[in-house]
C-alpha cells in the first residue's frame, strides 16, 4: 500500500499517515525526503514521476489519489504552494511562510521555475559577467545604473569609509578567539557605541550609515582574521577596490585582475536572494523600530545558521570528512537511507536541477584548476554529484553553497571565513532591504496555530505528582 511507503521512506508510525499530512507539515518530511518518496513510488509501483508531478504530490491525499486512481491526481487538493497544510480544515498552516508573500518589493525578483533572476530589473548574469562590486552595490542600494560621476563619487565615499576606530580595534583583539562569524555579529553590533543618531530613521541617514558598515566589514574581517593568526594588522588601502582591499588586508597579498575579478563576482552572486532568512530577520527587526545594528546583528546571526549561510562550511566540513571521492559513495548514500540532509542540496526558490548561481562558481573553479590536477575537494564534489543526480532531476537542487566552499578552498580562505564572506556581499542586499522596509513600514507580526492542550485545571504543587 502507498501509506507504507511513505511510512518506510519517513520513517514514521502508520497512525501519523493521514490527510492532513503534508510536505513540510513535519520534520521527517524535509525536501531531501520528498525527493526519497517520489523515487520509492517510482520504483514500488512502477511509474514515472516527472518535475511537475513532484510539486503537485506534496501531501499523503494527494499521492494516494494519484496512485489509486492510476496517475490522475485530483489538482484541488494539493497546489504548487507545497507547504500549505489544513489541521483542521478551517485554518491553513504555512509552515515555514513557504511561498508566502509579506511585502512587495522592487530589489529582486527570483523565477524558481526557470531558475533565473534580477536584481532591480536586471539579469545576475548581465552583472556577473560585465559588473564589479560598487557598481552592482549602487545599483543594488540607489535602485538604477550609476554615471561614471556617480560611481567614481560611490567609490570614493566607500572607500573613505573603512577606518576603524581604534576602540574597535581593541574590541576585535578581545573577540579572537570566537569563531569569525560570532566575532563578526559581536562587532557590528559594537558599532552602535560610536553613533549618535542611532535613532534617526530618515532613509538618506539610514543608506550613510548602511555605507559604513558595508565598508567596515570586510576590514573587521581581515582584521579578526589575522589576530586569530597571531599576524600583523594591515591598514586598509585607498588605492584599492573594495574586493582588492579585502584580500591584500586578508593575505598580505595584492590581488592580480584574475582573482579581484573573481572576488567581485562571489559579492555579486550573493548580494542579495529576496526574502532570505537573514534578510527576512532584518526586516523584522527594523521594522519593529530597533535600528540598523540590531537589524545586521539580526540578520548575521541568522545567516550563520546550517541551514542557511552556515551550509557553505557545514559542505567544507563533510569534503574534509569524506577525504576521497571513493568514500563520498557511502557517506552520500548512509545520508539518503537515513533521511539525514547532504549539505549543497536543497532551495525553496528553485526547480531546476542547479541553482543559478552554481555556474559561476563552476567557472572560477575550473579556471583555477585548469591545467593542474583537481583538489580532492573538487573530485569529491564531482562524485557527489554524480550520486545525487537521479534526486537532482527530480528537483533536488543542487545549491550555491556546494561550489563556493571550493572556490574559497582554491584562493587560500579557511573554511570558518565562509559565512563572513557571505555576509560581505549579502549586507548590501540587506541594507536596501532596510531602506525600502522602513519607506513603507508595518510591524511584521505573524499567527501561529495553537494545538496544544485546553481547559487545563491548575493544581497546587503539593498535590502533583512528583
Amino acid at each position: 500500500m502507498v501509506e507504507d511507503v511513505i511510512c518506510e521512506v519517513l520513517k514514521i508510525s502508520p497512525d501519523v499517515v493521514n490527510d492532513d499530512l503534508c510536505y513540510m507539515s513535519i520534520s521527517e518530511w524535509s525536501s531531501l525526503n520528498h525527493i526519497n518518496l517520489m523515487l520509492a513510488i517510482e520504483e514500488n509501483f512502477d511509474i514515472k514521476i516527472d518535475n511537475e508531478l513532484v510539486l503537485t504530490l506534496t501531501s499523503a491525499k494527494a499521492i494516494k489519489k494519484f496512485i489509486y486512481n492510476k496517475g490522475n491526481v485530483n489538482k484541488k487538493c494539493t497546489t504548487k504552494n507545497s507547504s500549505k497544510c489544513n489541521f483542521n480544515h478551517n485554518l491553513k498552516v504555512h509552515r515555514g511562510l513557504h511561498d508566502i508573500f509579506c511585502d512587495l518589493t522592487k530589489i529582486t525578483k527570483i523565477d524558481g521555475e526557470k531558475g533565473y533572476f534580477l536584481y532591480r530589473g536586471i539579469s545576475i548574469d548581465s552583472l556577473v559577467r560585465n559588473s564589479n562590486f560598487e557598481e552592482s552595490a549602487f545599483l543594488m542600494l540607489k535602485g538604477y545604473l550609476p554615471s561614471r560621476k556617480e560611481l567614481e563619487s560611490f567609490e570614493k565615499e566607500l572607500r573613505s569609509l573603512r577606518t576603524l576606530p581604534n576602540e574597535v580595534i581593541d574590541f576585535i583583539k578581545q573577540c579572537k578567539e570566537l569563531h569569525p562569524v560570532d566575532a563578526l555579529r559581536t562587532i557590528i553590533s559594537f558599532l552602535v557605541v560610536f553613533d549618535l543618531s542611532k535613532t534617526d530613521k530618515n532613509p538618506l541617514i539610514i543608506l550613510k550609515k548602511g555605507m559604513g558598515i558595508i565598508a567596515r566589514t570586510p576590514v573587521i574581517i581581515a582584521y579578526h582574521h589575522r589576530l586569530q593568526n597571531d599576524e600583523m594588522l594591515i591598514a586598509p588601502d585607498e588605492t584599492l577596490t573594495h574586493a582588492e582591499n579585502f584580500y591584500y588586508m586578508l593575505t598580505g597579498n595584492k590581488a592580480d585582475k584574475v582573482i579581484s575579478g573573481f572576488l567581485d563576482k562571489d559579492l555579486i552572486i550573493h548580494m542579495d536572494h529576496g526574502a532570505a532568512a537573514s534578510t527576512f530577520a532584518s526586516r523584522v527587526t527594523i521594522g519593529a523600530g530597533a535600528d540598523i545594528y540590531a537589524a545586521l546583528t539580526s540578520a548575521i546571526g541568522t545567516l550563520s545558521g546550517e541551514s542557511h549561510g552556515g551550509a557553505t562550511e557545514k559542505a567544507m566540513t563533510m569534503f574534509e570528512k569524506i577525504r576521497t571521492p571513493e568514500n563520498g559513495i557511502k557517506y552520500i548514500n548512509d545520508c539518503i537511507n537515513n533521511g539525514i540532509p547532504i549539505p549543497g542540496f536543497g532551495n525553496r526558490k528553485y526547480k531546476v536541477p542547479k541553482d543559478p548561481r552554481v555556474k559561476y562558481y563552476e567557472e572560477m573553479v575550473k579556471y583555477l584548476t585548469n591545467g593542474k590536477n583537481k583538489p580532492t575537494t573538487v573530485l569529491i564534489i564531482e562524485s557527489i554529484q554524480e550520486i545525487m543526480r537521479s534526486r537532482m532531476e527530480h528537483g533536488l537542487t543542487v545549491n550555491v553553497d556546494f561550489y563556493a566552499g571550493a572556490f574559497y578552498e582554491l584562493l587560500g580562505i579557511k573554511k570558518e571565513l565562509s559565512v563572513p564572506m557571505f555576509f560581505m556581499g549579502r549586507i548590501v542586499g540587506i541594507v536596501a532591504h532596510i531602506i525600502e522596509q522602513l519607506q513603507d513600514n508595518v510591524l511584521i507580526r505573524p499567527s501561529l496555530k495553537y494545538i496544544g492542550d485546553e481547559d487545563i485545571c491548575y493544581t497546587s504543587i503539593e498535590s502533583r505528582c512528583s
